[in-house]
């Protein structure tokens, strides 16, 4: 059929001319026109719409332009797919179509009622809600005759609308149709983005808020405020997972039926899959899913999750326009809220683990010199001021010259590294250790009476001795290792040196009378005078 526009193309020569004459076909009687020239005439003067159909095949062989006019097909497109007539009439009239055929109504020259559907019925674009799902069909009155052309049977149809209406009067509706459709959906599609942007402005005046979190707590807190502020992006719910040790914890919800869990990503669960998969932030082409997941991703790390999910109304903001823009901008935009969180977790996690080193002995775990003065100084005070009772160890481990040069100085740190995790796993939340120096340690332990910091002492003298202390050398063996400590109570007026000062001499004492025990005040007052002298100035 090519790109022109007829009824038939064929080569029409004088032996079988006749032929063609028989079935009241257009033949050129002088040779100025050959069959093309005449198929474009009569393609082009033939007002109604005309096409002819392969009776074996019931497929379309040649139509013109009225037709494609009328049903909305383009040359190209009738070029590239085999296409009946009778695709092209509504399904309600298929039926009495075939029935008009088979039973030889076209033969007789009769004609018949029926409707039309063009192509944009088979795939409707997108529609507004409350427009109709499909243009109205269109009313045609159909003739056929059958033909011979060249051994093969052929039927040339004619087409007039109902009501003697122009044959351009469907496509004019259907297109005043699709272009109040294409304004609507503009029209909505500038609203959407307007309501976005302007979402969009204030998330990230918001956002401003993130960076007055002290802790992580509180950042987690205003984030999932965001995320559900109408002046935000406004959704329902937000829930925030954070990653460690290869486990999802919900740290916070803002959904009350929603109850904290821990998602392991090496077993089977939807985020598991998400990460797997890759799909963390994608897209909901269906725009059916309940929940939005996207990622904490700080530095090139997966540190967490946030899902979000929608409120109905919200939900409809987004529905997709025709290259899903809306959808993208929102996507972008949570990836990044998702970034800021996760940088900003991380940096309160990195000044934390900065603070921590700062403050903590890294061989031990104990708290460094310099930290558990200033704990000293503010509990001392608290305790005068409240007259609360706070008691203080000093404690060493004994012959500690010895294990460093018996079995070296790494074995020395060893014993000093399982010191300070058996001090630990004995003491209380409010309870403050501190390394002094060298094989010294202290321990601080607030509201404790001087019969409740013996107890803690001789405890931590038994564990010291029950300890399995690791020998480099030989793992399978000991290292024998016992501590001696001196215990003072604070009394009245007694600064944090003098406090301290007391605990030392107690610790003398208990070295000096035979080491692995606990030595109090009152026992180092008695070795001496001059001590029991200063404290009984001190309290006076």
């Amino acid at each position: 059929m090519g790109d022109r526009i007829g009824v038939l193309r064929a080569d029409v020569s004088t032996e079988n001319r006749g032929a063609v004459t028989s079935s009241n076909l257009p033949v050129s009687i002088q040779p100025r026109f050959d069959c093309d020239q005449l198929a474009l005439i009569f393609g082009t003067c033939i007002l109604d719409p005309v096409f002819v159909l392969d009776c074996e095949s019931e497929c379309l062989v040649a139509v013109n332009q009225a037709l494609l006019d009328l049903v909305d097909y383009t040359i190209e497109e009738l070029e590239e797919q085999e296409i009946t007539f009778g695709s092209l009439v509504h399904g309600d009239d298929r039926a009495v179509f075939r029935t008009w055929i088979e039973d030889g109504g076209a033969d007789n020259g009769k004609r018949i009622q029926i409707r039309l559907r063009g192509k944009e019925s088979e795939a409707p674009e997108p529609r507004i809600e409350g427009q109709p799902k499909e243009p109205e069909p269109i009313g045609v009155e159909v003739a056929l005759k059958r033909i011979r052309w060249q051994r093969r049977e052929y039927q040339l149809g004619f087409l007039k609308l109902n009501g003697n209406r122009h044959r351009r009067e469907a496509k004019l509706r259907r297109e005043v149709e699709k272009q109040k459709q294409r304004a609507v959906q503009a029209v909505s599609s500038s609203v959407r983005m307007y309501a976005l942007n302007e979402k969009i402005k204030s998330t990230l005046v918001l956002m401003t808020n993130l960076l007055h979190a002290e802790d992580e707590r509180a950042l987690f807190q205003e984030a999932t405020r965001i995320l559900t502020n109408d002046e935000g992006v406004n959704f329902k719910t937000a829930t925030i997972l954070v990653l460690e040790d290869g486990k999802l914890a919900t740290v916070l919800t803002t959904d009350e039926g929603e109850e904290k869990q821990v998602y392991s990503l090496s077993e089977d669960n939807k985020y598991s899959r998400m990460v797997e998969d890759g799909l963390l932030g994608q897209i909901d082409v269906d725009h059916t899913q309940k929940e939005l997941v996207f990622p904490l991703q700080s530095r090139g790390r997966l540190v967490g999750m946030v899902e979000v999910t929608q409120h109905a109304g919200e939900k409809k903001l987004f529905v997709f326009d025709d290259h899903q823009r809306i959808r993208e901008w929102q996507r972008d935009m949570l990836r990044q809220i998702g970034d800021i969180i996760a940088l900003l977790l991380d940096n309160l996690r990195l000044n934390r683990e900065l603070k921590r080193q700062s403050i903590v002995d890294s061989l031990t775990g104990a708290g460094n010199r310099n930290f558990f003065m200033q704990r000293l100084r503010s509990e001392v005070q608290r305790a005068h001021r409240y007259g609360r009772p706070m008691s203080l160890i000093f404690l060493d481990v004994d012959h500690f010259k010895e294990i460093n040069d018996g079995y070296g100085h790494l074995q020395g740190d060893q014993v000093l590294r399982d010191l300070g995790a058996v001090f630990r796993s004995n003491l209380r939340k409010v309870d403050v250790l501190g390394r002094y120096g060298g094989d010294e340690f202290v321990l601080l332990l607030p509201e404790t009476t001087k019969e409740m910091a013996e107890e803690t002492a001789e405890k931590l003298i038994r564990s010291v001795r029950a300890h399995h202390f690791l020998n480099l050398d030989a793992p399978d063996q000991s290292v024998n290792v016992s501590i001696s400590v001196g215990l003072a109570t604070l009394t009245p007026g007694q600064d944090e040196e003098r406090f301290l000062q007391a605990a030392d001499a107690a610790l003398y004492v208990a070295k000096k009378h035979g080491r692995d025990r606990v030595a109090t005040t009152s026992e180092a007052e008695a070795a001496s005078p001059q001590l029991a002298e200063a404290n009984a100035e001190l309290a006076d």
